[in-house]
């Protein structure tokens, strides 16, 4: 686009200038700076630590210099790892009885659905029996029923002395 400082307006009023002018730099507006994370004149490394020299630790401000050695020794410093070994060992043990007793009753629980699934395929399988008879206590339809026994067993033999049904 043309530089705002190089267009000429001739035979144009002051106002009309102005407003070109203001149309220029909204089409072409002058490229933003930009932005610097680091500020010039400030050192932004970080400082390091001092280096500990000979094994030796600075314990506290106002105490002199330990040995590592000193303080494996140290019989506090023993109590206390053998106290967190054993609070180790509890937690460790805590947990797989927690483990344990959650298998168990996840066990019991799929035994018990099992149970209960074999049960109802028993009743769904179940076939139904055929007819029984009652047989009565009262004389006349026990009488009724031997009456209809031999009628079976006249049939049968009269089939069987005209061969339709061979015998067994």
């Amino acid at each position: 686009m043309a530089d705002v400082s190089t267009v000429s307006f001739s035979g144009s009023s002051a106002e009309t200038i102005e407003k070109a002018k203001a149309f220029w730099k909204c089409i072409d507006p002058p490229p933003e700076q930009k932005s610097t994370l680091a500020v010039s004149g400030i050192n932004h490394r970080l400082k390091t630590a001092p280096q500990v020299g000979d094994g030796k630790r600075l314990v506290g401000i106002y105490q002199t210099h330990t040995t590592t050695l000193e303080m494996e020794n140290d019989p506090r410093l023993t109590t206390y790892l053998e106290d967190a070994q054993k609070r180790k060992e509890q937690e460790q043990a805590d947990y797989v009885q927690k483990i344990t007793s959650f298998r168990e009753e996840a066990q019991q629980t799929l035994a018990k659905r099992k149970v209960e699934r074999l049960k109802k395929e028993a009743i769904s399988h179940h076939q139904p029996k055929e007819h029984v008879f009652n047989i009565s206590e009262s004389s006349e339809e026990d009488d009724e029923g031997v009456e209809a026994m031999t009628e079976i067993d006249k049939f049968e033999d009269s089939l069987k002395q005209k061969e339709i049904i061979k015998p067994e």
